[in-house]
Parts: C-alpha cells; sequence; structure tokens
C-alpha cells in the first residue's frame, strides 16, 4: 500500500521510482535511497525511514539548481545555531561522512548543507506549518518550489495544469 502511494507520488510529480535491494543495487545496498540525475528516485526497500521519507529527501535533490540553492540559502539563515543543533549536526555530519565514505566520496561543508536541507525538506509536502513559515518569510521562493512541483506535473500530462487552492 506504501509503495503504491509513493510510486503514485512520483508518478504524479513525473519521477519513476524504483525500488532496490542489495541483490539488485549492490552499490547502493546501504543507501536509503537516491536520485540517478535521470528523473527516477530508488528507494530501498529495506530502508528503516518509511518510503514517503525517502521520496521527500530525493525529491529536494531532483529540483532544479537555481531552487535547491535558494532553499539551502533559506534553511541556512533560518537555522538557529544552539547546542542543541551543534549536537545534532555533529550527529547528522558523521553519519554522511560515513555513507559519503562507502561511496567513495569526500563530505564537504555544502554536502552538509545540502543533506540538511534535503532532510528539512522529507516533510515539506506534508508539513503545513513549515510551509506557511516558508510563504511568510521568503514568498517567491515558496513562488518557485511551487512552480518547479506544476513544470513536473506539466511534464507528465504534457499540458498546463490550474491549481486551486496553493496558490501563493
Amino acid at each position: 500500500e506504501t509503495r503504491q502511494a509513493v510510486n503514485g507520488l512520483g508518478e504524479r510529480l513525473g519521477r519513476k521510482v524504483i525500488w532496490y535491494n542489495a541483490e539488485s543495487d549492490p552499490d547502493n545496498a546501504f543507501a536509503r535511497g537516491y536520485y540517478d540525475g535521470e528523473g527516477n528516485i530508488h528507494i530501498n526497500e529495506y530502508a528503516i525511514d518509511p518510503a514517503g521519507v525517502i521520496f521527500g529527501h530525493e525529491m529536494f535533490h531532483s529540483l532544479p539548481d537555481n531552487v535547491r540553492i535558494d532553499l539551502i540559502n533559506f534553511i541556512k539563515e533560518n537555522t538557529a545555531d544552539t547546542p542543541s543543533f551543534r549536537a545534532y549536526r555533529a550527529e547528522l555530519e558523521n553519519a554522511y561522512k560515513k555513507r559519503y565514505a562507502a561511496e567513495g566520496r569526500t563530505f564537504k561543508e555544502s554536502d552538509f548543507w545540502e543533506e540538511y536541507t534535503a532532510e528539512t525538506m522529507e516533510t515539506f509536502f506534508s508539513d503545513e506549518t513549515f510551509v506557511n513559515n516558508l510563504v511568510q518569510k521568503d514568498r517567491n521562493l515558496a513562488q518557485r518550489i511551487l512552480d518547479a512541483i506544476r513544470n513536473f506535473i506539466n511534464k507528465l500530462f504534457k499540458k498546463s495544469l490550474l491549481f486551486k487552492g496553493i496558490d501563493i
């Protein structure tokens, strides 16, 4: 049921969801999911996190560069540098350093903000408070995110769609 819902969401947003495991994709056996840059979001069927959360994370990575960069800047500017954030950051950095090392990559400062923003965006589609705060603080960015989602849908259906009730 969850798989069907995530597949449907991916289809509506112009992304193909590919389910994998250690046997079908051994190079990514330890990743919970990834975006391949070709319109496909891969989700590890044995990941601990819910598939919808992983989809939201990878959907962020699939956004156009300018929208992703603006979202990262928005998150940077609106993240309070508190002791609890620093502790969370250290924990998240350690986890991602291990993931990147397993993939033969080096984790950099810019990677932290990319992944932290993706982690924040995991709940974007379901957290009304987050969306309202984003709209209040940066209406232009919120509009561009909505436009990017519309573009995905327009490409999927090959026609322009009007959305009622979600205009910014």
